[in-house]
């Protein structure tokens, strides 16, 4: 066989060899890649369902993980009224580490509408459905009422493969107070200013709180 030949023959199996070595790296970081943006598209899909209190099939195995909520509400020249409560953030393992936010505000410590975060924090893929604060005023029986009403997720159930997680039922509780001054009372939550109005001596204070519970099963 000529010289030439085998040359091109050798030179064609060393590319052969790096092209096969290259795919053989290649093949676990598109495995992992391909987990990743599986996990993302259900984590999105949980997020919507939870937004809009629709139904939603878990297809991976989370786990829910309790958040203390801590809310204070000033009164002007007296002691706040502090309230420390709890909401359920989802999570499953990351297959890699990544810290990458795929949707909503992770920072905040609380929403003014529904709105669930979704990131990855490194170890975990987190479905955040952040507390919702809202604020109304109403009048009863001739006094100025102020209301505050916070939103909170709960989730009771096993979240495993193949469960569907619902909406289940809303559990109430209100927490009154009555202003004795006028000036200003304003609503923080985890360190974060939520509200701020302008209350008169006499006023009423309620904080509504919501716990929407889930169930998974």
């Amino acid at each position: 066989m000529p010289e030439v030949t085998v040359s091109r023959i050798t030179l064609f199996a060393g590319a052969v060899a790096a092209i096969a070595l290259v795919l053989a790296l290649l093949r676990p970081w598109n495995l992992l890649s391909y987990r990743i943006e599986y996990l993302r598209e259900e984590a999105v899909e949980l997020a919507e369902a939870i937004d809009s209190r629709s139904p939603a099939r878990l297809r991976s195995g989370w786990h829910s993980e309790p958040m203390d909520v801590l809310l204070i509400v000033s009164k002007p020249r007296e002691e706040p009224l502090r309230l420390v409560v709890t909401y359920s953030r989802l999570v499953v393992p990351s297959p890699a580490p990544v810290d990458r936010v795929v949707k909503g505000r992770p920072e905040r410590a609380f929403e003014r509408l529904r709105q669930t975060a979704v990131y990855f924090n490194s170890t975990h893929l987190v479905v955040d459905p952040k507390p919702v604060v809202e604020y109304s005023k109403s009048s009863e029986y001739g006094r100025t009422v102020h209301v505050v009403k916070l939103t909170l997720f709960v989730v009771r159930g096993d979240l495993r493969p193949g469960a569907t997680l619902r909406y289940n039922s809303s559990l109430t509780t209100i927490y009154e107070r009555t202003y004795d001054y006028s000036g200003t009372s304003r609503v923080v939550i985890n360190g974060q200013k939520a509200l701020e109005f302008q209350v008169s001596r006499d006023d009423e204070l309620k904080v509504v709180v919501v716990r929407e519970c889930w169930l998974a099963g």
